[in-house]
């Protein structure tokens, strides 16, 4: 099953009928998985590249004072009744944080105040809406949990 999403000018562009068309002729699915793209979880170059990232992040981490931030994230939170708990990210106001096995926790050591704390909100907002952005597929989230 596949999906398309593109954004064009509906008043002026015959393109959306095209491409219904010509989706909608194609013989047969395609032979290649996304998995075939992909690079296997051991290749060197996917921990280098993290390593990368999370070194780029450690040199960017000083450059925004949280105190500046952190009145309006105080804000948000009680405007819109998210409370004051970092489920996600546990972050303390040592610069410690401690992500779930499954996030990228080299990564997140590297960020911010501001931005673990946005993660949090984030993962707060959506859980009202009863959306669990734990889960890549954000199905909803069982009633209780």
């Amino acid at each position: 099953m596949r999906g398309y999403a593109f954004a064009i000018d509906m008043k002026s562009s015959g393109i959306p009928e095209e491409w219904k068309s010509f989706v909608q002729g194609l013989s047969r699915p395609s032979s290649s998985p996304l998995e075939a793209f992909l690079l296997p979880v051991d290749d060197p170059r996917i921990h280098q590249s993290r390593q990368n990232l999370a070194t780029e992040s450690e040199r960017r981490a000083g450059r925004v004072d949280w105190g500046k931030c952190e009145s309006r994230h105080q804000r948000v939170r009680l405007e819109e009744e998210l409370g004051f708990k970092r489920p996600f990210t546990q972050w303390k106001e040592d610069g410690s944080c401690l992500l779930p096995d499954f996030a990228w926790a080299d990564w997140a050591q590297g960020q911010v105040d501001r931005i673990l704390d946005l993660l949090d909100i984030s993962l707060l907002k959506s859980a009202q809406k009863g959306i669990d952005q734990t889960y890549k597929t954000y199905g909803r989230m069982l009633s209780g949990c």
